[in-house]
């Protein structure tokens, strides 16, 4: 009977011994530099240590002495494996307070080393007697032995209560999952290993010997489960993307498909001043102004499509913050959509710099207007010969001047016109005008200029009815010269403009082709921007402000239409815009 437990009892440890072996190589072979992965094959080595030297402690054939130096080398893996626990759960649920306390740090390493200088001294384990399965100790009754398992049951008993928290407290069902299987695989081994090595020999029970390190392989088990399923102790992309969203200094948010707040990462908190749980489960209105909510959730809610949106957010304090928004739909494999990933930029610096930017722009232009009109004048009264004749080359000379102060007119009158549209003081006369009449007097005023360049400027398409829409007659007339004006300047001698004007359901579209040099690709998303002009040379030829464009864009969508271009070089531009019909009464 006794052969017979002593090689169950040595089979036993020895496959625990293996299984150890080879978690602990295959551990470190899976990423040696994570803290983690060190953590764990750090528990795993006491294991070995504690497995190792109960192979010899269970043998009766070896001597007392042998058993001994044995249970000398075993106590470095059992007296140390509690403070590699709490540092691997601390790791795991990264809390940085305790992981930081330089208390804690101290307690985890010289707890342990106490242990193993006591055993050593013989103040734990103080007699050794053999069995029949080997040998067994018998623990001392002093205080030093009580200080020890009350230690134990500390550490042990917060590496649970670590894990437990964090698994309620963690919304990340991979996080949660993992705490729930390390922590339910340790609490049946510490118990049965609690019985077999402390309580049975405190009573004086010694029918098995200690098997604490044989049932602690479920734990080391439920540690491969949950590498095998949640691969947590390797980089992954989600956990890398965990990392990044956590880490980016933009405020960003991620909701389900019914606009309900999933996630909020720290930048956005920041900005906001609301704590996680505030904003869980809220909808993406709560952030918004209330005069906003319906016309800022719906862009964001928008299923079709993405994109950059100028927004207010609303702060805890009730603070109004300029923000930009790019939106991004996320979209299940089979189809349907799961969420929308919104990262926002703060504007509020930009804002400020944008105004002060217009007020100088403003006051400069409007301080520059009285001296360029006296200029004006000036020469315009000696061209004229008011006060007595000049020569030939003297009219050349202050004709060009006249030009170049007409051109810095229109220059600060772009500038002034820029800056009222940025600043939404553009004040519109919105009434029923026909769009066609328009056209043709623009075009008139134009003829001249055209002819001078030898272009040919004509009327194309015309509904055979008045098209009469809702516009301030002023504000699309500069439109629709800026455009004509802008063809005029690329589109080369013996060229030709046609406008065109055509009706589509509740817009009339007026479009302006010319058969000028056109416009590279790389240029196009730039082509509405202020102080933007392409394939400039220095020199005789086209010169402008570069406001003329931006300033259409910013008049067409003021009126409720939109502008947009198309071209290809060497083969010429063509600017449409759309503004609203009016109704028929």
């Amino acid at each position: 009977m006794g052969g017979s437990l002593i090689n169950i009892y040595s089979f036993v440890h020895i496959v625990s011994l293996v299984i150890y072996l080879l978690l602990l190589i295959y551990i470190l072979a899976n990423n040696f530099r994570s803290a983690i992965n060190r953590s764990i094959a750090a528990i795993l080595f006491c294991f070995v240590l504690w497995t190792f030297s109960l192979i010899f402690i269970h043998n009766p054939l070896v001597s007392q002495s042998t058993a001994r130096i044995f249970y000398d080398i075993g106590v470095i893996g059992w007296a140390s494996f509690g403070s590699f626990a709490l540092y691997f759960v601390l790791l795991f649920t990264r809390n940085r307070r305790w992981l930081q306390s330089k208390l804690l740090r101290v307690t985890m390493i010289v707890w342990p080393l106490s242990i193993i200088y006591s055993q050593w001294k013989g103040w734990l384990a103080v007699d050794y007697i053999q069995r029949s399965w080997g040998w067994s100790y018998h623990w001392t009754d002093s205080p030093i032995f009580f200080s020890y398992y009350l230690s134990y049951l500390f550490f042990i008993g917060l590496v649970i209560y670590l894990l437990f928290s964090f698994s309620r407290k963690t919304n990340d069902k991979t996080q949660k999952g993992q705490a729930l299987i390390i922590m339910s695989t340790s609490i049946v081994p510490l118990i049965l290993g609690g019985i077999t090595d402390v309580l049975l020999p405190k009573l004086n029970i010694h029918t098995v010997p200690n098997m604490a390190p044989d049932f602690v392989v479920i734990w080391a088990m439920g540690i491969v489960y949950a590498i095998v399923r949640y691969r947590f102790l390797a980089i992954t992309p989600a956990v890398a993307a965990d990392n990044i969203i956590a880490a980016m200094p933009d405020p960003l948010l991620l909701l389900d498909e019914d606009q309900n707040i999933v996630f909020a990462n720290g930048a956005t908190l920041n900005l906001l001043g609301y704590s996680p749980k505030e904003l869980q489960d809220k909808r993406i209105d709560v952030v918004f102004p209330l005069e906003q909510k319906e016309e800022q959730l719906a862009n964001i809610a928008s299923k079709e499509r993405a994109g950059n949106y100028n927004l207010d957010l609303m702060a805890k304090d009730g603070r109004i913050i300029p923000a930009i928004c790019s939106t991004s739909i996320i979209k299940r494999s089979i189809g349907g959509v799961v969420g929308t990933v919104c990262i926002m930029k703060d504007m509020t610096e930009a804002r400020k710099i944008d105004i002060m930017k217009d007020e100088f722009v403003t006051n400069v232009s409007h301080e520059l207007r009285t001296p360029l009109s006296i200029i004006k004048e000036g020469i315009s009264i000696i061209l004229e010969e008011i006060y007595g004749k000049i020569g030939k080359e003297q009219k050349e000379l202050l004709s060009v001047s006249r030009q170049n102060v007409d051109r810095l007119s229109r220059l600060i009158d772009d500038l002034l016109d820029i800056s009222k549209i940025e600043a939404h003081k553009v004040k519109l006369e919105i009434r029923k005008s026909n769009i066609g009449d328009i056209i043709k007097d623009v075009l008139s005023q134009l003829k001249s200029t055209a002819r001078e360049r030898r272009i040919k400027l004509s009327l194309g398409k015309l509904p055979r009815q008045p098209v009469f829409v809702l516009a301030d007659k002023d504000k699309l007339d500069q439109i629709v010269i800026n455009l004509i004006s802008n063809s005029l300047k690329f589109t080369p001698r013996g060229g030709s403009i046609k406008v065109d004007i055509v009706v589509r359901e509740n817009f009339a579209e007026v479009s302006v082709a010319d058969t000028g040099k056109g416009i590279e690709e790389k240029d196009m998303p730039r082509l509405f921007s202020k102080f933007q002009q392409f394939g400039r040379k220095p020199g005789p030829g086209a010169k402008g402000t570069g406001l003329g464009l931006s300033i259409s864009k910013g008049l067409v969508e003021m009126q409720g239409g939109r502008i947009w271009a198309e071209s290809k070089p060497g083969a010429g531009s063509k600017f449409s815009f759309s503004i609203p019909l009016a109704k028929e009464e």
